[in-house]
Order: C-alpha cells, then structure tokens, then sequence
C-alpha cells in the first residue's frame, strides 16, 4: 500500500499519520510499515537526523495509528498478521554518492520513547503525550 492517510484519535485529539508506505506478505502474516528519507549528507549519518528530528516520535504515531480501529490493515492484526518494527529507507539526495539506501530499523523501546518518552543515548526527549499536553497547555493559555 502506497501513501496511506489514517485518521484518528488519541487523548480525544484529532491525528493523522500519512505512511508512505505498508508491504503486507500474505504468505508470512507480516505488515511492515516503513517511510521514505532522504539526506544530503552520507545516509550512515541518519542516526544522528533520526534524534534531532524527533523521527522516532513519526516512528511512534505511526506505529499507533497501524494499530488503531481506523487502520487500512486491523483486520489482518486481528486475523493474525504480525506488525513488523517500523522501518526508515533512507537514500542520499547527491547523485555522486555511491552509498546504498540504508534501512533503518525503529525498536520497541524507541517507538516507546516516542510515545512516553525516555532516555535515547542519555538525553531524555519528550513523547506523543507530553508533547500532546504541552500543545493542549499552550492552546488553553494563549501563550
């Protein structure tokens, strides 16, 4: 599936995550999301992008919204069908580079930072819900 807009809620908020992509293998039972990056630098420093663009909160919602009753692909979660880790293809945007397309691969404990937040490589960095509270504070306050 290509280009999947799932709209949704969490804490009573409106949400919408628009995954670039969802590759479902009917014959392993397996649904894995993933989302397409690009970076002018070597994609060996993705990482790094990863931390400073908060991509492992993307990494997060999306994994929520894959899960959530608006989902395109519940029905194969409730048949059985295991939701792979999320994934980032990451390409180059120099067309002298000669490095491959990495795929980087979310954990669990990411995409739970992303949404509770948590420590990534010591640094504590705030989740979905926290974000979502600081949001809904600045809203309610007019600051």
């Amino acid at each position: 599936l290509h280009q999947v807009a799932i709209y949704f809620e969490l804490e009573g908020q409106p949400f919408k995550a628009l995954l670039d992509g969802i590759k479902i293998n009917h014959k392993d039972k397996t649904i894995e999301p993933f989302d397409l990056k690009t970076i002018g630098k070597s994609v060996y420093e993705f990482p790094h992008n990863y931390i400073h663009y908060g991509y492992y909160t993307q990494a997060a919602l999306y994994d929520y919204a894959i899960r959530s009753k608006e989902s395109p692909v519940l029905h194969l979660i409730d048949e059985g069908y295991t939701v792979k880790d999320f994934i980032f293809i990451v390409t180059e945007t120099k067309t002298s580079s000669t490095n491959p397309a990495l795929i980087y691969t979310t954990s669990q404990y990411e995409r739970n930072c992303g949404m509770e937040g948590g420590y990534i490589d010591g640094k504590y960095y705030k989740g979905i819900y926290q974000l979502l509270d600081d949001y809904l504070w600045h809203e309610k306050t007019n600051e």
